[in-house]
């Protein structure tokens, strides 16, 4: 019965498709569509009112990320989307760009929100390019992988005038298109951040193939095999949108710097993926042109930042005065871009992250990855739009619109569980917070926020009184909050103690002159003249297993020995603990630097509630009289998966492999300077959760945007 009731079922879905197809085919005879587009020189024009106007593209990046769900699994609703069209319109951006197939309500919003508003917000569709096929041994330029990119292409082009039927094969769910947003389509940009060897691959492989000659688009004498594929590819999508839906977009390809036309001579100790005389990983843009029948035209994209690659830190770029006499390596590379195009140059990705902890650092105008708070961050996107646009480029496209919970940074790689990211904020994850609009932890609000204020704090929260000293603990998808209360002499110079027992297997019961009554792995010290930090026990470092993923090439067990030499400098050697540590992106080659691990465990005064006016997202304690209050990211006290309570086993007995391990709770105690021994622990219970409570924010850098867009 089961059996017979699905085949009913796949053969009714089966028969509907049938129907859509049957319509879609006999519906061939498509009205041809005014190009409201095209490029002019180095410029992107807009048809309104009968007359050609230069458009600047004044934009921002949306993924598909949201807390609780993955990108595949389309889990922002249409009202979201409505309610972020909406913001985005107040930003005065004019343009989102967006990296692959959306999901049908994601176009149906968009739709519905240019019918209804005077200012249109235009969309750069991606089109995607599988991983699967970058990292295939198949020549990516024969029929069978090069159908594959065809048949992506062809789909999201259908998606765009509402005539596509998609099965996804993960989730095993249909997606109908039926809303034709094609009129405020602005163009396509093809691909990803290509990965420098993939491209020299192909062009190696393919050395000496023949250049493409195409009805909308031709590769020159010069192209390499990379190029040439990107002609046919550019070619199919011109040639199947114009002969079946009449119309033509503007055309790009991805790139950003590691696979750019320009060379670049930086330092030969710093490894540079950057053009050199031994590779052909490089793409250029000049070596396709477009027939006559093209009306549209083509842009040059790039995603470039600041920080990243070693060429914008070091080398000629370094050596350029902008207007306001500072040095702006950023600007420089950008009008070589523009110098070395004959078409328009965008850049389809520009920002930095507001989070507490640096990795790649601008050494020049401190426009660097991580280390920002909200304000800083929004400062840095306004840098970076005056110099695209004092460079010449036609537009920009603000990376991101929103954070995005379920990513990971290359210094926090391993050191989570892949299927639980989507339910927590990684505080010490970078990539996490590129977005605009912020995801907080809660239901309307935080747990806490480090104010120096008790009224979030109850009776049900205290783990530990004991005489005058009360210490109270609470948690939430990002932090563990502590609040210590009854300290009168806590801004007299001494330091007021923390000390964590997390870790089931690690740990010690001394230090120094002190003696606990159980293993600590962690140390929280509160000083509010020499500083705060978070310190953890040698045998629990992540550090370097940090280093190890970012120099993945080298054997583990050397970089360890390697690591474990240049950590003496944040070490005492009387001491078993030592500031917790991350990989630092501030150099290129650990193994030619002397300064590989950024302490991410410095903990920063300041207030932290977005209510207040001193607010600054990345303060992590406050202290105010008798009270202080600290909030630790969960990934600092090497949690692997807090919505499981799962922390990170012993990576050394496990042979350098990242294994979760289920705990319930956690013992603290409150410690001063003077005393020899901590034998009072409370206990904090975990409690965990399935799905992730959170609210929206928009960060003080939208606020600063919508100033720059507007033109104030």
């Amino acid at each position: 019965m089961k059996k017979g009731f699905t085949i009913s079922v796949m053969t009714a879905v089966l028969c509907i498709i049938c129907i859509c197809l049957i319509f879609h085919c006999f519906d061939g005879n498509k009205s041809e569509k005014d190009n409201i587009f095209r490029t002019n020189q180095k410029k992107i024009e807009i048809l309104q009112d009968g007359s050609w106007t230069d458009f600047e593209i004044k934009g921002v990046n949306m993924g598909t990320g949201y807390p609780g769900v993955f990108p595949n699994e389309f889990g922002i609703s249409e009202e979201t989307y409505a309610r972020w069209f909406n913001l985005i319109g107040e930003m005065n951006a004019n343009t989102i760009r967006v990296y692959k197939i959306q999901s049908p309500w994601f176009y149906k919003a968009f739709a519905q929100y240019n019918e209804t508003h005077e200012n249109k917000i235009y969309l750069v569709q991606g089109v995607d390019f599988s991983e699967d096929l970058m990292f295939s041994e198949e020549n990516l330029l024969n029929p069978k992988q090069k159908n594959k990119v065809f048949q992506e292409t062809k789909k999201t082009v259908d998606a765009l005038h509402g005539e596509n039927i998609t099965f996804d094969t993960d989730t095993g769910k249909m997606y109908y298109y039926s809303n034709d947003v094609s009129d405020y389509v602005l163009g396509y940009v093809l691909g990803v951040e290509w990965d420098e060897m993939f491209v020299d691959y192909v062009c190696r492989f393919n050395e000496g193939i023949a250049p493409y000659q195409g009805t909308y688009i031709s590769s020159r004498q010069e192209a390499n095999a990379f190029e040439i594929f990107f002609s046919q590819w550019g070619d199919y999508l011109l040639k199947y949108e114009d002969e079946t839906y009449g119309t033509q977009k503007l055309l790009s390809f991805a790139n950003w710097p590691e696979t750019d036309p320009l060379v670049n001579e930086v330092s030969p100790k710093l490894s540079v993926a950057s053009v050199t005389e031994n590779t052909e990983a490089f793409i250029d843009l000049e070596n396709l042109q477009l027939s006559d029948k093209v009306e549209s035209g083509m842009f040059a994209s790039y995603n470039v930042y600041p920080y990243f690659p070693a060429s914008l830190q070091y080398g000629k770029y370094t050596e350029y005065i902008d207007d306001e006499g500072n040095r702006n390596p950023y600007r420089k590379y950008l009008m070589e871009l523009v110098d070395h195009h004959s078409c328009p140059v965008i850049i389809t990705e520009y920002g930095v992250p507001a989070s507490r902890s640096p990795a790649y650092k601008d050494v020049w105008r401190n426009l660097s990855q991580g280390g920002n708070n909200e304000t800083e961050q929004g400062i840095a996107l306004l840098k970076m739009y005056e110099d695209i646009q004092k460079a010449g480029c036609a537009g920009g496209m603000v990376f991101t619109w929103q954070d995005e919970w379920f990513k990971r940074s290359w210094n926090e790689k391993n050191l989570s569980d892949p299927d639980g990211r989507a339910s927590w904020s990684n505080a010490q994850s970078i990539e996490q917070f590129y977005g605009l609009l912020a995801f907080e932890p809660g239901d309307g609000k935080a747990e806490n926020y480090p104010d120096g204020k008790i009224s979030e704090w109850s009776k049900e929260d205290v783990v530990l009184e004991n005489n005058d000293t009360k210490l109270s603990m609470k948690s939430d998808e990002k932090y563990i909050y502590f609040m210590v209360q009854g300290l009168s002499d806590i801004k007299s110079g001494n330091s007021i103690n923390l000390a964590l027992d997390v870790l089931p297997n690690a740990g010690t019961t001394y230090t120094k002159n002190l003696d606990f009554a159980i293993p600590v792995d962690f140390l929280i010290q509160i000083n509010a003249e020499k500083g705060s930090k978070l310190l953890v026990h040698d045998d629990s470092d992540l550090a370097v297993y940090s280093i190890a993923i970012k120099n993945k090439s080298a054997a583990v067990t050397d970089i360890y020995k390697k690591a474990e030499e240049l950590m003496l400098p944040l070490k005492n050697n009387t001491d078993t603990f030592h500031v917790a540590s991350r990989a630092s992106g501030s150099v290129n080659n650990f193994l030619l630097n002397e300064k590989p691990l950024e302490k991410v465990g410095m903990l920063k005064h300041g207030n932290a509630n977005p209510n207040s006016e001193n607010y600054d997202s990345n303060a992590d304690y406050c202290i105010n009289g008798d009270i202080v209050e600290v909030r630790i990211p969960w990934a600092l006290l090497n949690f692997y998966d807090p919505s499981k309570c799962m922390v990170i086993d012993d990576y050394h007995k496990n042979d350098f492999n990242i294994k979760g391990l289920k705990i319930e709770e956690i013992y603290a105690a409150v410690y001063y300077d003077n005393q020899e021994s901590v034998t009072d622990f409370g206990t904090y219970k975990l409690k965990g959760w399935k799905t992730p409570q959170f609210h929206e924010r928009l960060k003080e850098s939208y606020y600063l945007l919508q100033k720059a867009f507007g033109g104030d």
